[in-house]
């Protein structure tokens, strides 16, 4: 099973337990923000423009967080 099948099951079940699509956007954002809008958007059926105004209304960043490379440092 390929990563965003098996995001899109966690997904699934997430939307189960929360019963809210912006509780699930919040969750995923907080818990992965190195996904992007689209990526977030395809998990849970949403529009990326829909996942962007959810964050944005919640006061959460709408960029997605990218992971240092490996072998950089915090500019040491």
């Amino acid at each position: 099973m390929n990563f965003y099948m098996r995001e899109r099951e966690r997904a699934c079940r997430m939307l189960e337990e929360e019963g809210s699509t912006k509780k699930v956007v919040v969750r995923l954002r907080k818990e992965q923000p190195e996904l992007t809008l689209a990526t977030v958007a395809h998990m849970i059926g949403l529009s990326p423009e829909r996942v962007r105004q959810i964050l944005k209304a919640e006061g959460m960043p709408t960029k997605a967080v990218r992971p240092p490379k490996e072998g950089q440092n915090d500019g040491e």
